[in-house]
Order: C-alpha cells, then sequence, then structure tokens
C-alpha cells in the first residue's frame, strides 16, 4: 500500500513535528509509527497508479469512505 503524494508530504512535515507526532502515535496506542520511505516511488506513473489502486480498495474494504482531496493520483503527481 502507498499514499498518495498528497497524504505522503503532509506525513514528511508531520514527522518533523516530534512532540505532536508521538503525542499523536501514543493516542492510537502505538510509541511510534515509523516511515520507510519508498526511493523508487513516483519514478513509474503505472506503477503509482496500480499501487494506489491497491490502497483504495483496501481503504474501501475496511469499511472506510476515500478522501477525493487526499486520494489524488499519480497523473495528479505532474502538477
Amino acid at each position: 500500500m502507498t499514499p498518495s503524494l498528497r497524504v505522503d508530504l503532509f506525513w514528511h512535515r508531520f514527522l518533523q513535528r516530534t512532540v505532536p507526532y508521538v503525542a499523536f502515535c501514543r493516542s492510537l496506542g502505538v510509541d511510534y509509527i515509523h516511515h520507510v520511505p519508498d526511493d523508487g516511488a513516483g519514478a513509474d506513473n503505472e506503477e503509482g497508479r496500480a499501487a494506489m489502486a491497491v490502497t483504495t480498495a483496501a481503504i474501501k474494504a475496511a469499511g472506510f469512505e476515500v478522501d477525493p482531496e487526499l486520494n489524488v493520483t499519480t497523473d495528479d503527481r505532474q502538477a
């Protein structure tokens, strides 16, 4: 699974603010949610679209709605 670019950019900024980030993690019952970057991410639009389709399907299968403002496709990353 992969986040949209918009979510990934937010997460990177959030990680830099360690006090609220750790408080957020602990509110979820975990000490820290680690970030494992994919150095090759964004290089292949077709692969990115496929990864986002898997992520979107998993979100919906879990009973959640996908927020269109946060679920930006790979094509939108070009803008």
